[in-house]
């Protein structure tokens, strides 16, 4: 049970939920199913999918730009760090 892979083992073993979401991102299925889907597993995704539920892709980019001034992020390098995990995980 210790040694197990927690992205073999299913849905029953949670993993980081924006790692998840990429990753099923690059399967082909859809962003607004996948975070419906990760927030009934979690409360922080449920959390997440209530601030962009209805909202477009200008409202939703906005949302973001907004979220990452708020707490002194750089968007492209965030976008550079993701890029960079999801080659790391394949």
């Amino acid at each position: 049970m210790w040694g197990q892979n927690p992205i073999a083992a299913g849905p029953q073993m949670p993993t980081n939920p924006l790692i998840e979401m990429m990753r099923r991102m690059q399967q082909g299925v859809n962003p607004q199913q996948i975070v419906g889907t990760l927030a009934r597993q979690n409360p922080q995704m449920q959390s997440f999918y209530q601030l962009i539920n209805g909202k477009n892709a200008e409202q939703l980019q906005q949302t973001a730009q907004n979220i990452a001034r708020q707490r002194g992020i750089d968007l492209n390098q965030l976008q550079n760090e993701l890029s960079g995990m999801m080659q790391h995980n394949r």
